[in-house]
């Protein structure tokens, strides 16, 4: 994309683009750390999203909403980028109509409740099940979910993780959830991990 717009001269857009791609790796490498803020998280996202807008255009619609209130509470890093690389490419990227990539992020009690929706293919429930589980780890498509859960309960127990809802024809909704750490329940865990 970035030789393409050079080739259009176009130069702003290629100086935002590599700004982009630098601001996420930036935030992609995070000095190692494992943990980070769930505001870094997002600007990671943000970063992302503008690079894709670049590639889509007004193909794809993009909307982001977080409470501030749980801004600060940790979170392992790189969780949602891959959650919204697999809306565009799975969900929205093919579909004849405009797609919508909604991200957004509350407090529920004393958990953090994460909704990364779209408008796209959709799927069955079976399929949403079986992109979770063990046994399909192995597939690209679907080892990013698989591992993303397995980081989460790993920093965060049990019951944190991953769920999908999804129906053919009618998008799908990635919930993830951080307990315990929301404006009820939070707890101070060091993102120097």
């Amino acid at each position: 994309c970035v030789s393409a717009l050079s080739k259009m001269n176009r130069p702003d857009d290629a100086f935002q683009m590599v700004h982009a791609i630098g601001q996420f790796y930036r935030t992609a490498l995070s000095s190692g750390k494992n943990l980070i803020s769930l505001r870094t998280e997002v600007e990671n996202i943000e970063s992302y999203i503008q690079i894709q807008k670049m590639r889509y255009r007004d193909k794809i619609i993009f909307q982001i909403e977080f409470d501030e209130a749980i801004m600060d509470v940790p979170i392992v890093k790189l969780t949602l980028q891959p959650i919204v690389e697999n809306a565009i490419y799975h969900g929205v990227k093919n579909v004849p109509h405009q797609g919508k990539i909604s991200v957004c992020g509350a407090g529920n009690g004393a958990d953090v409740v994460i909704r990364i929706s779209d408008n796209g293919a959709g799927m069955s429930a079976e399929r949403a099940e079986e992109i979770l589980s063990e046994e399909e780890k192995s597939r690209e498509q679907s080892f990013g979910l698989y591992s993303i859960r397995q980081r989460l309960r790993l920093y965060f127990g049990e019951e944190a993780g991953i769920s999908i809802q999804s129906k053919p024809g009618e998008g799908t909704e990635g919930i993830g959830t951080i307990p315990g750490q929301g404006k009820a329940g939070h707890n101070e865990i060091s993102t120097d991990r």
